[in-house]
């Protein structure tokens, strides 16, 4: 969990959570199920008010189907577009899964 006076002024995880999940069909509860993660920490998750440590992140990719490198360029492309949202990253996320979140 963050403390309020921590240096976390909110993230990109929980963006890159929800482009996942919609682009793969699942949903919060699914998710849940999946990973054994409470629906009520996975919300927090999404909101960002909390991220996701270690073997948590690992739970969630696998029930997503991507690695958590995978993972981290969503973030990266949510947190910045205009740097991170190109060729390069559509060969690493694949057409298929890249096509899906940033074609419409």
């Amino acid at each position: 969990m963050v403390k309020k006076n921590s240096r976390y002024r909110g993230g990109y995880f929980g963006k890159a959570l929800i482009k996942l999940m919609e682009a793969r069909g699942v949903s919060l509860t699914d998710l849940e199920k999946e990973t054994g993660i409470r629906g009520v920490y996975i919300s927090r998750l999404r909101n960002d008010h909390v991220i996701p440590r270690g073997k948590m992140r690992e739970l969630i990719a696998k029930a997503l189907e991507v690695s958590e490198a995978q993972m981290l360029i969503v973030e990266a492309i949510e947190r910045e577009p205009e740097r991170y949202k190109n060729e390069y990253a559509r060969d690493f996320l694949g057409h298929e899964l890249y096509d899906r979140l940033y074609r419409s």
